[in-house]
């Protein structure tokens, strides 16, 4: 079961896929603002998927990574 994220600096959308596709019943929308760790919202989105075994994990983000760290546009420096 491979772990899908794409994340903007909005929103951020995960899902599980497999095989290839994706399993539309897996997807959902979180928030990104306010504080919100991604940490925090992967543990949500796991816990309404029933904690599924990983074998791979994916993520997008919209801006650039330096020294392990998205940055993302839309996004203030305090949210």
């Amino acid at each position: 079961m491979r772990w899908s994220a794409d994340i903007g600096g909005t929103k951020a959308r995960l899902a599980l896929c497999g095989n290839g596709e994706i399993f539309p019943q897996t997807v959902r929308c979180f928030a990104n603002h306010g504080g919100v760790h991604f940490r925090d919202t992967l543990g949500a989105y796991l816990e309404s998927q029933s904690r599924p075994r990983r074998t791979d994990l994916i993520i997008a983000v919209t801006g650039p990574v330096r020294d392990d760290h998205a940055l993302l546009p839309k996004r203030k420096l305090d949210d």
